[in-house]
């Protein structure tokens, strides 16, 4: 499957499962990803992740998941952790 943000591949997601509401599987970001990654950091941060995002909906919104077969299904801007190698996303 394919990360995707506004039709821009930023990562490559493999071994996919269920994970409480969502899916969750391993992620490989490419280049295209790194402008993304302060709002990875701000929504896996319980601190601040009840915070209201200091993203413009440009970055919050846009975001979307291309399955095997070319189905692109919009997604909320998923959760990136453990070093940017774990993503959980909901449909």
């Amino acid at each position: 499957m394919k990360l995707l943000h506004r039709a821009k591949l930023i990562g490559v997601i493999k071994n996919i499962g269920p994970d409480e509401m969502g899916l969750a599987g391993s992620i490989e970001l490419l280049p295209a990803a790194e402008p993304f990654k302060p709002l990875f950091d701000f929504l896996i941060d319980e601190e601040r992740n009840h915070q209201e995002p200091p993203f413009s909906e440009e970055i919050l919104e846009g975001w979307s998941i291309e399955d095997e077969h070319g189905v692109d299904r919009p997604i909320f801007a998923p959760a990136i952790d453990n070093n940017y190698t774990t993503i959980e996303w909901r449909w």
